[in-house]
């Protein structure tokens, strides 16, 4: 828990209500699943024994924000498909990473979206450190049985993602599709999000290092996926919180090196950029590295940017990890 690290777990404890909301939030509709009803709002039945998250929307019409953009790629599909279309859409602004190859059946067109069907690396490990954050404050205010529930859910989910997330012909971390029971097969930065919450091997970090190094390392950083789709959260664009999952990531497995090649990468191009134009910015083309600032997506690049100019203050003043607890 980052904040225990400044304040103390008391202050932490003063989360705790919320954080248990947000899970009950993501475990809703937990209780129905079973082999013939395999998934329920953002819950997904694996087997027996297994359940993991997916993002999800319940509403079936264009976002709100972007409507006329929602509208025309629905132009020409039957009105099921377009509800269908509508409910991906939705999902996969709900990740945050709206749009990329890794919601995509095809990995390249929009229209062939199907967020709901996949089991995403990031949010899973995200939940998983959730719930090791509520069993640890509980533990701390003497709820110690409480603390043992959230420290088995932690501990099942775990070992569920290691089983169904980690794909052995890749040697590294993709997201699961549930209707194929089966890898995604896409690489994506968001393999990262395990060595970064300390879920993986060491052998599996090491082959998610060598991968990086191999492949996803450019001249501004790393690149967030290897498909040229048009859309923001892929090739050839680098995010700044990815860029530091990684770093960190890598530092907590001792691949320190790469760390800090990839925070050197990405610093130089953070600079170059700034002395061309005055500005931080949302995103960055990091196999060109060059100042350009329009890098695909559904809106101008942002100029600021909150994420980026944080990442590049924290990586400036050296490489000393702010990192979950083991």
């Amino acid at each position: 828990m980052l904040l225990a690290q400044f304040e103390g777990l008391e202050a932490g404890c003063s989360f705790l209500p919320a954080l248990e909301r947000e899970h009950r939030f993501w475990m809703d509709g937990e209780d129905k699943l079973n082999r013939v009803h395999r998934a329920c709002k953002r819950v997904a039945w694996l087997d027996t024994d297994t359940v993991l998250n997916r993002y999800w929307d319940g509403e079936h019409r264009p976002r709100a924000e972007s409507y006329r953009e929602d509208a025309a790629l629905a132009e020409g599909l039957e009105k099921s498909g377009q509800l269908v279309l509508y409910q991906q859409i939705r999902a996969a602004a709900e990740s945050g990473w709206d749009f990329s190859s890794r919601w995509l059946q095809d990995g390249q067109a929009l229209q062939r979206i199907i967020t709901t069907e996949i089991v995403p690396i990031d949010l899973n490990c995200l939940l998983y450190n959730s719930e090791r954050v509520i069993a640890e404050l509980h533990q701390y205010r003497g709820c110690q049985e409480k603390a043992d529930v959230f420290q088995a859910r932690a501990m099942r989910r775990k070992a569920a993602f290691l089983k169904y997330g980690w794909d052995e012909h890749h040697q590294f971390f993709t997201d699961y599709h549930v209707e194929t029971q089966a890898s995604t097969g896409l690489l994506s930065l968001a393999g990262v999000y395990p060595l970064y919450f300390r879920i993986a091997s060491r052998e599996q970090a090491h082959q998610v290092a060598f991968r990086l190094r191999k492949q996803f390392l450019y001249p501004g950083g790393l690149v967030t996926t290897f498909n040229q789709t048009g859309q923001q959260w892929d090739w050839p664009n680098g995010w700044a919180p990815l860029q530091w999952l990684a770093i960190h990531g890598l530092i907590s497995y001792g691949h320190d090196l790469l760390a800090k090649d990839i925070a050197e990468r990405w610093l130089a191009l953070n600079r170059q950029v700034f002395r061309h134009q005055g500005v931080m910015v949302e995103k960055y083309n990091v196999v060109q590295a060059t100042f350009d600032r329009h890098a695909g997506g559904e809106y101008p690049n942002q100029r600021g940017f909150g994420w980026t100019n944080g990442v590049a203050i924290a990586l400036a003043q050296g490489l000393t990890p702010l990192m979950p607890d083991a």
